[in-house]
């Protein structure tokens, strides 16, 4: 895994979570944003704020509270149907492990959950990964991949893959080589707007 290459993302909403992380959030705790004022028996006496208290009209001392960076749940809806085994100048079913793997590994390197879920003409219990945060839970994802050669017909368990994916607000991956009708994506599109969605296209142009 240490091989695969790392990038950035970013969700288009401050993080909901609870739990630590390296996105901005909504949530109070340890962290260098300024979120505002409280009372001093209500927050951190280490961080007094002596401007801020000296101008408060009732006369209080008054700490600093801050925003805390959270985790975001990062969700793989991959498409492994037939029309990805195609080989031309490259494969896509390649293309798509490479992509894994990079997200994957950058999930891991700033804390956040990552889960994958596999669809051809049904979703592939046998491919998915529910959200983990371990080291090697993306590097176990693409040896199954590695393994499976492309087949269904269709992409409609694609709709069923969205159901899986728990809660609100996390970031989705959907890769594709979109062949489908654009009816199909629409639904999906409607099913996932609680998520922030980022289509991944795959190509592959024939060789000459």
């Amino acid at each position: 895994m240490e091989s695969a290459t790392e990038f950035q993302y970013r969700a288009p909403w401050r993080a909901v979570s609870c739990y630590p992380g390296s996105h901005q959030s909504i949530q109070r705790g340890s962290g260098y944003e300024v979120y505002g004022t409280a009372p001093l028996y209500a927050g951190d006496p280490r961080r007094f704020d002596l401007r801020a208290s000296l101008k408060d009209p009732y006369g209080q001392l008054l700490v600093r509270v801050f925003k805390q960076r959270s985790i975001v749940p990062v969700h793989v809806l991959a498409d492994v149907s037939a029309s990805l085994g195609f080989v031309g100048n490259t494969s896509k079913f390649d293309l798509l492990i490479e992509f894994v793997e990079s997200l994957a590994f950058s999930a891991y390197r700033v804390g956040d959950p990552f889960a994958f879920t596999a669809f051809d003409t049904a979703t592939r219990d046998e491919l998915s990964l529910p959200r983990s945060l371990a080291r090697g839970a993306g590097q176990q994802v693409c040896e199954r991949l590695r393994r499976w050669t492309p087949s269904g017909a269709a992409a409609t368990g694609l709709l069923a893959g969205a159901e899986q994916i728990p809660g609100s607000h996390a970031l989705v991956f959907l890769i594709s080589d979109y062949y489908f009708p654009p009816k199909l994506l629409r639904n999906i599109l409607n099913r996932l707007c609680a998520h922030a969605v980022v289509p991944v296209v795959l190509k592959s142009c024939s060789a000459r």
